[in-house]
């Protein structure tokens, strides 16, 4: 047998493997989307436990609805699905993939692949505004994705200039929208200022707060020492410490103090507190993988234990099934995702082009100022409703993954004489 020979054999050996993980893919997604196709026709009428939602924008949009839930559920899910209709049409054909016929039924697919994740599910059937925020937040990338990776889909000279800057304006304004929904700028006169010094306060000194309180400044425990205990009990009842500082000493001294406080804890607990914002961070941007962990109470404080039992209280057996399977396809997708990456590498012998890179690294860097900005903005606050878009971009490069791996192009085999097979639309069968 020649070199060539081995070469042939190697090369279809690694086409049927390819097909054989797109197959898996393709099923195990199919599952999902069953899965929670139903979880969503069982729960539509229903209302989940959660309270009022603080955004004043969000109930602004509540009351066009004519303050009826089951248009809210509507309209959130329809967005939803836009949004990752446009990111999977993106990622999966403009951006180089290989599946060609039933382009628009394979887009339909993944996009209910997407909407199907457990975690956003419960976030578009429910009276909060995180569901739009996803939503937005992937119509944000996917516009400076389609700028970046898409260039041909822009004419040229100042119309195309245009179109760019069109594209751009509408992705601040997504960007925009997202922060106004998160309710930053709707802080009641009676709250406490969000700075950055109280946020440190929080994230470095809770909870070892009534432990720290013997270092403090004599002034300082003077002056906070009758709500200490009860700052102490909870991280939201870090707001109860912070007003006392500013009703007792001034908002500038109390910005003061709160630097005190941060530095204190952070002197004496330094690894503790890198300990746990590596925790947060790892749960906002891979929330699967730490679920069962913080429901067992192993890792530390946050709403997931409060947001599931919303989620199951109309069907706890069944929720449980769905989101214990959702968990664990969430990692085998992504390893069967992995390997496809490694199977077109060596079939290709390249690494991407360089703009599917950089488009990449927008992506990496919007989700990374989120998760950060999340994780630092105080502890035992982590709460996965607020990056169910992060996670989705996880489903989402598996699907890019399953439609653009290890195989020819559409390019190269309309070129042999030949047409690609997609998995989705074949059963799984290699691309030839």
């Amino acid at each position: 047998m020649t070199a060539g020979d081995v070469k042939g054999v190697l090369k279809k050996a690694v086409l049927h493997i390819s097909a054989v993980i797109k197959g898996i893919l393709f099923t195990g997604f199919s599952i999902q989307i069953l899965m929670g196709i139903y979880w969503m026709g069982c729960h539509y009428l229903q209302v989940q436990d959660f309270a009022e939602a603080d955004s004043v924008l969000y109930l602004w949009i509540f009351r066009l609805t004519g303050e009826n839930p089951q248009i809210m559920f509507l309209v959130q899910l329809l967005f939803a699905f836009y949004a990752a209709y446009r990111f999977v049409d993106l990622l999966c054909f403009r951006s180089g993939g290989s599946c060609p016929g039933y382009r628009k039924l394979y887009v339909v697919w993944g996009s209910l692949a997407i909407l199907t994740f457990p975690f956003a599910m419960q976030c578009h059937l429910a009276l909060q505004p995180f569901s739009l925020m996803g939503s937005l937040f992937l119509l944000t990338l996917s516009f400076f994705y389609e700028m970046i990776v898409c260039p041909q889909g822009f004419p040229g000279g100042k119309k195309g200039l245009r179109r760019k800057a069109g594209f751009l304006t509408a992705a601040v304004l997504c960007a925009g929208f997202m922060t106004m929904l998160s309710g930053v700028a709707d802080r009641h006169e009676e709250e406490p200022e969000c700075s950055l010094a109280s946020a440190m306060a929080s994230r470095m000194a809770w909870p070892d707060l009534w432990s720290d309180f013997e270092y403090w400044p004599e002034d300082l425990r003077e002056i906070a020492g009758d709500v200490v205990w009860q700052a102490s009990l909870s991280a939201d009842n870090m707001k109860i410490l912070f007003a006392a500082l500013e009703e007792r000493a001034g908002r500038e001294a109390a910005g003061e103090y709160c630097r005190q406080i941060a530095e204190i804890g952070w002197r004496y607990h330094s690894s503790d507190i890198i300990h746990r914002i590596c925790w947060d961070m790892l749960g906002y941007t891979m929330t699967p993988f730490v679920f069962r962990q913080q429901m067992e109470g192993v890792l530390f404080d946050s709403y997931t234990g409060s947001n599931y039992e919303a989620m199951q209280m109309h069907m706890p057996v069944y929720t449980k099934r769905y989101v214990e399977y959702s968990c664990w396809w969430f990692g085998c997708c992504l390893v069967l995702a992995v390997g496809l990456a490694i199977l077109h590498i060596f079939t290709v012998r390249r690494l991407s082009d360089k703009r599917s890179v950089l488009a990449g690294g927008v992506c990496i860097l919007a989700a990374g100022v989120l998760v950060t900005a999340l994780a630092m903005r105080g502890a035992g606050r982590m709460d996965y409703r607020y990056t169910i878009a992060v996670n989705e971009l996880w489903l989402l490069w598996a699907l890019r993954q399953m439609c653009g791996g290890a195989g020819i192009s559409r390019g190269k085999a309309e070129s042999a004489g030949s047409e690609p097979i997609c998995a989705a639309e074949a059963g799984g069968q290699s691309e030839v």
